[in-house]
């Protein structure tokens, strides 16, 4: 009788959990960091001041420079020909009934070793402002096209502009902490500028043509139909994506950067479904702490590990999220383009071990996701293991 309960009683979790799934969808968690003091930092976080970029629009009101961090000294401002805020950096404001896109100043910048000297930046000038390619919970992405200062090249470009909401600045200034620390990372999106105009926060990233992961998933899902009986990507496919996404991750971690919402939707390609991803969204990134934590929590139903969904719902967990927390999502994102696509309830039932993955899914994938989702992250596959797992090589010699 006891047998039964039990068994009973897991079920009846098991559901309820489900259901909650099912009806969270795709939604994005964030859990607000404690109200304490920014912690200090781990050694591979960047603890110099950083300079943001920042570019000239057309019509645009002065640029204001972003205030220096808590940790940061402001440098004094020099004379310019503009009264704009922006002389911290190399561009000069535009007057307001200048008809042609404004550009910044030609001639060289100050020393930034000189006492009085203000930081040198690189900038940009945003020349058009296109289309809207998307809309999240916490802002909108419009094409662009900008000049960029720097070498005088022109590039299709995204501006994300943080929607109008309680803390809109201060999630600005993180997610820009971030892109300026995740520089040079493999496989993760580029931030050519930031600046904040007309009371809006905006960020100018790299644009990618090839649709998110998820876009690809949910079409290669509808034509596949049902029952299931093919994978949605092929095994080469899934490869290529699992190696880029674990160097993406590897890199972000190498520099303390936890990113915490790893999920289809953020994983974009660079040209085709086939090609360069580009891991993007550092919006609900962490900074790892000294202590092996983190400063902050995040994710995505689905796609989140067990620790970080159990500190989000403040429930109990016998561990703290930590840098290893986006193994298991990594792991979701690879069976997500396998074969359970937008199916959160079933994602969640193979990470705690509910279900398993249908036959015609590589055995060697499934070995390589069930080490990524172990819930102990200490027992979890490392992602220089997952990496060098023999699974993935077999993945990737076809």
């Amino acid at each position: 009788m006891a047998s039964i309960l039990s068994n009973v009683t897991a079920a009846a979790f098991t559901a309820a959990r489900t259901a909650i799934a099912n009806i969270a969808g795709a939604w994005s968690v964030v859990a607000a960091p404690a109200p304490r003091g920014a912690p200090a930092l781990a050694p591979a976080c960047p603890s110099v001041p950083r300079e943001l970029w920042r570019p000239v629009l057309p019509h645009a009101s002065p640029v204001v420079a972003a205030p220096a961090e808590a940790e940061d000294v402001a440098a004094p401002s020099t004379p310019a020909t503009a009264s704009s805020a922006a002389a911290s950096g190399c561009s000069s404001a535009p007057s307001a009934d200048s008809s042609q896109p404004a550009s910044s100043s030609s001639g060289p910048c100050a020393d930034p070793a000189a006492p009085e000297a203000s930081p040198c930046c690189p900038s940009l000038t945003v020349l058009s402002l296109g289309d809207e390619l998307g809309r999240g919970a916490f802002g909108v992405v419009r094409s662009a096209v900008v000049r960029l200062h720097a070498d005088g090249s022109t590039r299709d470009a995204v501006v994300k502009t943080l929607l109008d909401r309680p803390g809109a600045e201060r999630a600005w200034r993180r997610e820009v902490e971030f892109l300026e620390a995740a520089r040079g990372v493999p496989y993760v999106v580029q931030m050519y500028g930031s600046f904040k105009q007309d009371d809006q926060y905006c960020i100018v990233m790299e644009r990618c043509y090839g649709g998110t992961l998820h876009s690809h998933v949910t079409s290669a899902s509808e034509a596949r139909g049902k029952p299931a009986r093919a994978l949605l990507m092929e095994p080469a496919s899934l490869a290529a994506l699992a190696h880029q996404l674990l160097t993406a991750v590897q890199g972000l971690h190498a520099r303390s950067i936890a990113h915490c919402d790893i999920k289809p939707e953020n994983v974009l390609f660079k040209d085709g479904p086939n090609g360069e991803i580009r891991l993007c969204d550092l919006g609900c990134a962490a900074w790892a702490t000294p202590e092996g934590g983190l400063d902050h929590v995040g994710g995505t139903c689905g796609f989140m590990s067990r620790e970080v969904e159990a500190a989000i719902l403040k429930e109990p967990h016998d561990h703290a999220p930590s840098l290893r927390s986006d193994i298991p999502s990594v792991g979701a994102v690879l069976l997500s383009a396998a074969h359970f696509a937008n199916n959160i309830a079933m994602l969640n039932c193979f990470r705690d071990g509910h279900t398993g993955a249908p036959s015609f899914v590589p055995r060697p994938l499934v070995a390589l996701l069930r080490g990524m989702a172990r819930e102990d992250p200490a027992a979890r596959l490392t992602l220089e293991a997952a990496m060098a797992s023999e699974g993935l090589a077999r993945l990737l010699e076809g």
